[in-house]
Order: C-alpha cells, then structure tokens, then sequence
C-alpha cells in the first residue's frame, strides 16, 4: 500500500515517474520517498501518522487509502507535518485508539494536527510543475 500512497502523492506533485525522480534527486536523503517528502499511509479513515526515532528529518505526508473495490483504491492526503512535530511524547504510544496492544509502536499524530497538504514544503524544481498544472 506504501507504494500506491507515493503515487497518490505523485499525482498531486505532478510528477510522472516518482522513483526516476528519486533516483536523480542526489540533495535529499537517499531514502525520501518523492522529493524529500516521506509518505506515510493507513487505511483507516480516522488513521494517524505514524512516524518513530529512527525516521530522519523531513516533511511527511499522510495519506487515507480506501479499498472501494478489487480493483480500486482511493486515496485522500490527509496532510503533512515534519519529524519534529510528530515526535514528541504526548504523541508516542505502544497501544492503538481502541486500547490493544500494537505490533509497531511510534509517535501517532492526528489527523487534526496535520497541516494542509497545500503547504507541504516543495523543492523549487516542482513549483513550475505545480504551477503549470493549476494546484
């Protein structure tokens, strides 16, 4: 599911092909997902951001998958917030919303402390891109 929330994320940053632009993007970190954006996805309509210590510093959008059929999936951003605004501890939990206990534990961020999707930090290369095809 990671790899179709990246193209969810592509689409919007008009990007064709997010892992030939990776390969090229040499100034971020090696494991960014598009562009230095780290991508994150649940498919819970009420899912958080999970983020944990060991990710590294960037901007890192969450995105809702909704299997409506087989074949299909929707997606919706939900939005972004950096590391930094994820990590703290209030956020960190071992337990999900219905108080069982999780596989994976990490910092889970709401979706109301998300910022817009809008304003997820782009490198400048994109903002032509973006510009042109009218988001």
């Amino acid at each position: 599911m990671g790899v179709m929330a990246e193209e969810i994320v592509a689409q919007y940053l008009c990007v064709d092909n997010p892992r030939e632009i990776f390969d090229d993007a040499a100034q971020f970190a090696e494991d960014d997902d598009i562009y230095g954006i780290q991508v994150r996805s649940t498919d819970l309509a009420n899912g958080h951001l999970i983020t944990n210590d060991y990710d590294h510093h960037a901007p890192y959008a969450c995105v809702i998958l909704n299997r409506v059929s087989h074949d299909e999936i929707i997606g919706t951003l939900a939005g972004w917030a950096m590391l930094d605004e994820s990590n703290v501890p209030a956020r960190w939990s071992t337990h999900g919303p219905s108080g069982k206990q999780l596989e994976r534990r990490g910092y889970f961020t709401p979706q109301s402390a998300l910022h817009p999707i809008d304003t997820v930090p782009i490198p400048l290369q994109l903002k032509g891109q973006i510009i042109r095809a009218g988001i």
